[in-house]
This record gives structure tokens, sequence and C-alpha cells, in this order.
């Protein structure tokens, strides 16, 4: 499935940024950060135009729930990155899942 992998390559991403980022700035390697958020960048724009095409949309799945879950980590814990800017798309579909009633009561809490 590849919505799945691309939902699993954003996740992973934001994760290693956030190891980097929560230690102490002068522990945080400049070229790190770099290749992290232009991974990142790189795999919103992708899910960007798979949002676009329809690939997740339907009954909820794996995708969807990963794909969800790694939006969510963003904004209380990444607030640097301006993700949803020029991702229109991607952007309105976060916010109908994070509406989903079980989104809403495992929301990220903000640090």
């Amino acid at each position: 499935m590849a919505e799945a992998g691309r939902a699993m390559g954003l996740l992973e991403s934001v994760v290693a940024w956030l190891r980097v980022y929560r230690k102490p700035e002068l522990q945080q390697p400049a070229g790190i950060i770099m290749r992290e958020t232009t991974r990142a960048n790189r795999s919103a724009d992708a899910l960007e135009a798979s949002v676009a095409s329809g690939a997740y949309s339907g009954q909820m799945n794996a995708a969807q729930i990963v794909l969800g879950v790694a939006l969510a980590l963003i904004e209380p814990r990444l607030p640097m990155w301006k993700w949803r800017e020029g991702r229109h798309r991607l952007s309105a579909w976060f916010n109908t899942i994070a509406a989903r009633p079980s989104f809403e009561a495992t929301a990220v809490p903000s640090p």
C-alpha cells in the first residue's frame, strides 16, 4: 500500500526532527535539521498530491490513521514548520480527520 508508505515517511521525518529539536540548542546539528526539514517538505508535497488524487479518502484505514497522527504531531511540537502553507488539500484533509471523535479524544497535548 503506497499510501501507508508515504504517511510513514512523513511520520519518520517528523519523529527524527523532534529528536534533534528537543536537544539543547547548542547540540542541534544544523545538517540534520536541514535534512529532515527537506525530507518533511518533500513528503508533505507528495502527500498533498496524493490527497488531491483521492488516495486518502474512503473508509478509515491504517494509512489515514498514520497520516493523521503524523500531521497532529507537527503544530504542537514543531511550530516553526508551517506545513499547511501551499498544501490546502492536505490541510483540509487533516481538519476533517482531526474533527473525528477518535482523533479529538487522543489529540497530542501541547508541550
